[in-house]
């Protein structure tokens, strides 16, 4: 894509459909029960293509459309039926066992045979012999369950122990802790540094990693439940920026055995232990070991029978922040190396090292992040990979690396976000993607990025309703730093008129909120505010994804100082344009945003008229350890950094309309944030409004999403 284009004139989505399109959207559609239908970029999980997945060792996908199962094979030609619900539910009877309403939800076991989870149980089907057989109880009546694939064993929690199924056995005792302080199989680090599982199966199947938890020092938090009468308070574990953090350690259970050892990391309990892993021989385990300042990383090797330490491969330091996201990608072919991912040249890359420390090569390089890796080829003479493309920041891409030449093709050619499935023979690959122009796409290619035939093409959702313009387009920030921003025009949109804007905004790290997806990521509920006559308007400021390292840590230990700077860019711009009303520019966000509008609302009173924060972040001391000292320091070693983002101290600088919003049960930005903010406000005769929503926690889903929907719609109506 030329970028020359991207820089002088704004990408414009028109909607020119052959057929009418006279129908509004309603709230009450936007969270009804086909509310699915607008959000084309989910149809995996949708009743047009779920299940879509690769069997074990050919090439061969399978997916299920109207309670069909389905196989396709990589060449041209029709898709086969091999199994509908009609046949299953006959030898489900035949079998001595009850019907079902609709297909379970079915993982691949071998090319001929499934599993799947029913009644507190793992099945195993056999497509050809329409047989079943029972493998082992499962995890529906226990959490964090992790099944591992060969044996179909099952690791799972009851409240803080640890424990496995294997075939009819009785439960095996993994952990006996008494003490409730010590958790066992759980997450860790409150899911940060990729620290989503608490459970770590050997590739044969031989043994099980774990972490344990030590949370006896950190401080507990009440959170009430209202739906008890009296109401009740569960204690959770919460532990705030500069203040006493969980200890964790490393457990590996030998299955054969039935013995633990554990890593011998040292003492330390000012350290994460992130990204765990096994090599491919199960003779190691690897621990990215980071001190709590979170400046400094060690790659550590350990001996997974004895949990001695070996040695460490590899260490990264920074003046700012490491933050470990990857494990080690071993190669088959040459058991000492293995690909690494690191920032330290400014982006996100893959390096090629040994296991004795020593840096082969750089793999990939250039202005833009690898997003991801995905596999090798059988020969692993090529790597393949998701990158941000480097001339449109906007948009993923698939690619491929010869590892001896080092020449990168890019193998969707087709302009959008791109995922990608890569077959067992990983010579094909399902190309899953989204543009601003298709919603949702899927197609076949092979390994050199030829199309062998599309496998789906989503319906245009919106093709029956009136829709605004969208456009996209780039500002400059003060160190010339080029900003996205996305431009939603009201629907009827009348270039005579003057029109309020609506600004939404998250600014924080991990998000990209304008990319080359479907509606260039804007939500139902903007598109439905443009029909309502506002002008949306959002901007990704330096601090947000996928732009490089220096472009998300410009806002290290001063957060809402570069955030409202580059925001404030987007704001001039918004007054430059003569259709904008200036004098009625609100702004909106949750978590983090919710943060970002409060802050606008204080520290620029006079451009914003009215804000809705939903969960915000008021004070940082406040906030969790492992997120907010990675961008904040502690709050020893950065008073003023804390001070500047502490909402509290600006709150007599309101002047607009503020709405806050927070769930009752919140456990990560807690209830605390806002009520204390409104303590602050009452104390200083600041007006301020205030809506909870009982019994909901970060994200307010369900029945009451339709209420808040229409709260903000409203504010904004009658304020704005």
């Amino acid at each position: 894509m030329n970028k020359s284009i991207i820089l002088t004139v704004f990408l414009v989505i028109s909607f020119n459909f052959c057929f009418t399109q006279n129908k509004l959207l309603t709230l009450e559609e936007l969270n009804g029960s086909n509310a699915y239908k607008f959000y084309p970029e989910y149809v995996r999980i949708t009743k047009d293509l779920p299940q879509l997945q690769w069997k074990t060792t050919t090439d061969v996908f399978t997916y299920l459309k109207n309670d069909i199962l389905y196989e396709s094979y990589c060449k041209k030609g029709e898709d086969k039926q091999i199994l509908d619900l009609l046949t299953f539910n006959k030898n489900l009877v035949k079998a001595g066992r009850a019907e079902v309403k609709r297909f379970p939800v079915i993982n691949w076991k071998t090319d001929n045979s499934f599993w799947y989870i029913e009644s507190s149980q793992i099945i195993v089907y056999d497509v050809k012999k329409g047989s079943f057989s029972t493998i082992t109880s499962n995890h529906a009546d226990y959490e964090n369950a992790d099944i591992e694939p060969n044996s179909l064993a099952v690791a799972f929690t009851e409240e803080n122990n640890l424990y496995i199924t294997i075939g009819n056995e009785e439960k095996i005792a993994v952990t006996k802790d008494n003490d409730k302080n010590i958790v066992n199989g759980h997450t860790v680090s409150r899911h940060e540094f990729n620290t989503n599982k608490g459970t770590f199966w050997s590739p044969k199947g031989n043994f099980l990693a774990f972490y344990r938890k030590d949370e006896s020092q950190v401080a507990d938090y009440p959170v009430i439940d209202i739906s008890k009468v009296p109401a009740i308070v569960n204690q959770i574990k919460y532990p705030m920026a500069g203040g006493k953090s969980e200890f964790l350690s490393i457990g590996i259970f030998d299955i054969k055995t039935r013995q633990t050892i554990f890593l011998k990391t040292g003492g330390n309990n000012d350290q994460y232990l992130t990204n765990p892993c096994w090599s491919p021989d199960e003779k190691y385990f690897f621990i990215s070991v980071l001190n709590r300042d979170q400046n400094q990383l060690k790659l550590n090797q350990y001996d997974a029978s004895t949990g001695d330490f070996i040695k460490t491969i590899l260490e990264e330091k920074s003046p700012k922040y490491v933050e470990p996201e990857n494990t080690p990608i071993f190669f088959k072919t040459k058991p000492n190396e293995f690909l690494w991912f690191s920032e330290k040249n400014g982006y996100k890359h893959l390096y090629r090292y040994t296991l004795d420390g020593e840096l082969i090569e750089q793999v990939t390089d250039g202005k833009s992040d690898v997003i991801s890796f995905l596999s090798f080829d059988q020969t692993e003479q090529f790597a393949y990979y998701i990158a941000v493309d480097e001339d449109y920041p906007l948009q993923q891409s698939i690619y491929s690396i010869n590892l001896n030449t080092k020449e990168i093709v890019k193998l969707s050619t087709s302009d959008g976000t791109h995922e990608a499935m890569m077959s067992p023979t990983r010579k094909f690959i399902l190309d899953l993607y989204s543009s601003n122009k298709a919603p949702h796409e899927i197609q076949l290619i092979d390994a050199t990025g030829l199309v062998i035939k599309k496998v789906y093409s989503a319906l245009n959702p919106l093709q029956e309703y009136k829709i605004a313009e969208i456009s996209v387009g780039t500002l400059q920030a003060d160190d010339n730093t080029e900003l996205y921003y996305r431009l939603i025009k009201p629907l009827n949109f009348d270039p005579s008129k003057k029109y309020p804007v609506i600004v939404y905004v998250y600014g924080g790290p991990h998000a990209q909120m304008i990319s080359n997806v479907w509606l260039y990521g804007a939500s139902m509920w903007q598109m439905f505010m443009a029909q309502q006559g506002f002008v949306i308007f959002t901007l990704d400021n330096r601090g947000s994804a996928n732009r490089g390292i220096k472009f998300e840590q410009a806002i290290f230990r001063n957060l809402s100082a570069v955030e409202i700077k580059d925001q404030m860019v987007g704001i001039e711009y918004l007054k430059s344009l003569p259709f904008v009303d200036t004098e009625r520019i609100g702004v909106h966000g949750w978590s983090y945003g919710g943060f970002m509008t409060t802050a606008l609302m204080l520290k620029q009173p006079e451009t914003f008229k009215v804000g809705i924060a939903g969960a915000p972040v008021i004070d940082w001391s406040m906030y969790e350890v492992m997120y907010g000292e990675r961008y904040m320091d502690t709050p020893n070693d950065n008073p003023e950094g804390y001070k500047n983002a502490n909402l509290m101290n600006f709150a007599a600088n309101l002047k607009g309309k503020l709405l806050l919003i927070h769930g009752t049960s919140d456990d990560t930005v807690v209830l605390q944030h806002t009520l204390k903010f409104i303590q602050e406000c009452n104390n200083n005769n600041i007006q301020v409004d205030y809506y909870q929503y009982p019994g909901h926690s970060h994200a307010v889903r369900g029945k009451s999403r339709l209420h808040l929907d229409t709260k903000m719609y409203n504010y904004f109506k009658e304020n704005l």
